[in-house]
């Protein structure tokens, strides 16, 4: 594999943004992400907590969302997620965590119980924003909210997998592909690693479809996050899929063009590494 002191070299080589092609200057996410593998390496992540700060914690952009508009003061789950993946793990930031749950319930939920994607409607169901929803009650101790949310997750899956909706028109877009369906894993995982609210039934299904989505080649999407999400999602259950991954990402994505991609690839080495101490 990989041992930690190689992790922190490649951890400390990310650069900052040059450009912003797919938001990679604007956005929270990738300073969130880089912010946390810091803090797992013992680094100091306090210019990333500014940069987060800057952002609004947000995507910080205007966005089009199946076409509706959405303004650049819009907040997400999933960016949210991000942030609190970096401030849980200073017992100092009790607030922050705080603040960020308030903003995820002030987005709220459909009236099926499933998490809005965004503050503005975007009347689009998302599932992965749900199991986000989850991790973060989990983290801020809400366990009976979480359990709501795990409820409903369990309920939606279809042959390991989640559907989205166009909510006006309730009919089904798509449904989730591999990096996506390797994020939710990482949530269910992580719910059940520090809170022992059981998830490896949902975890099981959905690996089984993450496996049939790469076995013939590495997902990693329009822009390469899939592959650090499989590498995290698939550690310690599948050996072949991690190795596989694990390759790419020192040959490719801890190096790749967008900063969001390089910062996902640096946070998934280093909470890879945590597991392994846990």
């Amino acid at each position: 594999m990989i041992d930690k002191e190689q992790i922190q070299t490649l951890v400390e080589s990310v650069k900052y943004p040059e450009t912003n092609k797919y938001y990679e200057n604007d956005s929270a996410d990738g300073f969130a992400f880089l912010g946390a593998a810091k803090a797992l390496l013992g680094l100091d992540p306090q210019q990333e907590i500014l940069e987060i700060i800057h952002r609004n914690y947000s995507l910080n952009s205007p966005l089009k969302i199946r076409k509706i508009k959405m303004t650049a003061h819009n907040l997400y789950v999933y960016t949210f997620w991000t942030c609190m993946e970096l401030f849980r793990q200073f017992p100092e930031h009790d607030r922050t965590r705080a603040f960020i749950m308030s903003q995820v319930e002030r987005i709220g939920t459909y009236e099926n119980g499933m998490m809005r994607y965004c503050l503005e409607e975007a009347h689009y169901l998302v599932p992965n924003v749900t199991s986000a929803a989850a991790l973060m009650k989990v983290i801020v101790e809400k366990y009976d909210d979480a359990i709501d949310l795990l409820f409903l997750m369990r309920k939606r899956q279809r042959d390991g997998n989640w559907k989205y909706y166009e909510m006006q028109k309730n009919i089904i877009t798509k449904r989730e592909d591999s990096y996506h369906l390797a994020m939710i894993m990482y949530h269910l995982r992580e719910i059940q690693r520090v809170s022992k609210i059981a998830t490896d039934d949902i975890v099981a299904k959905a690996l089984e479809r993450l496996r049939i989505q790469n076995i013939k080649k590495i997902q990693g999407g329009s822009v390469g996050w899939g592959i650090p999400m499989l590498y995290l999602a698939t550690r310690g259950l599948d050996d072949k899929l991690t190795k596989r991954s694990l390759q790419i990402l020192l040959d490719k994505s801890i190096h790749n063009k967008n900063f969001r991609v390089r910062a996902l690839t640096a946070w998934a080495l280093a909470k890879a590494e945590d597991y392994e101490l846990s």
